[in-house]
């Protein structure tokens, strides 16, 4: 398994003792692997869409209609075509964001799930590790 599979593995197994009842609410988005180029034109036939998220969470909060998370290991980097799935999700009234390891997901669920939406779309600002860690710096400042 990869770290990033690793670090999905943990984050859904905390979803689903933590929220029972929405256990079904978090969908995986089965997007991306090796595969050979016969199989990437099934699968955008079948309506893949490249650099669509790991995950979709089904339950609106606040504004947002529901959140797209993509889930990278904690040294992992998005792809350009991820983020750019995330501005195009963002603008349709999703929040989406990048979370770096299965701890940082479980704060960004567990705020949606406590209707604080406010305290996570910053994140939705600083998509790549370092831009977050510079705007954290500042934001201990104040």
């Amino acid at each position: 398994m990869t770290p990033e599979a690793i670090e999905c593995c943990g984050m859904v197994g905390w979803w689903r003792r933590s929220y029972p009842t929405y256990a079904d609410y978090l969908i995986r988005i089965n997007n991306g692997g090796r595969r050979n180029a016969s199989q990437r034109h099934f699968d955008w036939k079948m309506g893949e869409v490249s650099g669509a998220s790991d995950y979709f969470l089904a339950i609106p909060c606040g504004e947002y209609h529901g959140l797209f998370l993509e889930m990278k290991s904690k040294t992992g980097r998005p792809e350009p075509h991820q983020l750019r799935f995330l501005r195009d999700v963002q603008r349709s009234g999703y929040m989406g964001i990048v979370a770096y390891g299965d701890t940082e997901a479980r704060d960004i669920l567990a705020a949606w799930m406590n209707e604080k939406p406010e305290k996570i779309a910053w994140l939705q600002t600083a998509p790549r590790k370092k831009e977050r860690n510079k705007l954290r710096k500042e934001r201990d400042k104040t």
